[in-house]
């Protein structure tokens, strides 16, 4: 089991939706990793090993689908 904090990947490109969300979730306990891309997001995701991915599905380099 993995104890302390858990690790979001939050794959969204509007500024104004991440960062309040963001913020949100760090009150709530959890590391909130911001990524803009779908391309950042793929980089960042095996490196972080996320517990979640929370993703838009309309992003400016490809679809969230």
């Amino acid at each position: 089991m993995r104890l302390g904090r858990r690790t979001i990947l939050l794959v969204e490109d509007e500024e104004s939706i991440t960062e309040p969300l963001a913020a949100a979730l760090a009150r709530e306990g959890f590391d909130a990793h911001p990524a803009r891309t779908a391309a950042e997001a793929l980089e960042l995701a095996p490196r972080l090993a996320p517990d979640l991915v929370l993703l838009d599905v309309m992003l400016p380099d490809g679809s969230g689908f």
